[in-house]
């Protein structure tokens, strides 16, 4: 089958609070070819739905090849690791005499 995919880790950018993991995989996929994803490097646990690929929180994942012509998988990619950074929350002020003293 294929060499393992080429990914690298991945990390939000606020305001977002998930990644899409499709993001870590660099190049295009070969005709035939999709990428699926695991949170281990054996395949011993479920694939991972769509949503769960496209917002990912923070964990260790790993993408294979699938060639669907052969019916077979490459082997694990590298760990991608999901950092989830916390995003501030804007301060909103609603009590009107504390509004005016802010500006």
């Amino acid at each position: 089958c294929r060499d393992e995919p080429i990914v690298q880790d991945l990390s939000n950018l606020c305001p977002a609070t998930t990644v899409n993991l499709n993001l870590a995989h660099s190049g295009a996929l070969p005709s035939g070819i999709v990428l699926q994803w695991y949170k281990d490097n054996l395949r011993s646990t479920p694939i991972l739905t769509g949503t769960e690929v496209t917002h990912a929180v923070a964990g260790t994942y790993y993408a294979f090849y699938y060639d669907s012509l052969k019916d077979c998988y490459s082997l694990a990619s590298n760990p991608v690791v999901v950092t989830i950074n916390q995003c501030k929350k804007a301060l909103i002020i609603t009590n009107p005499i504390l509004r005016n003293k802010a500006k």
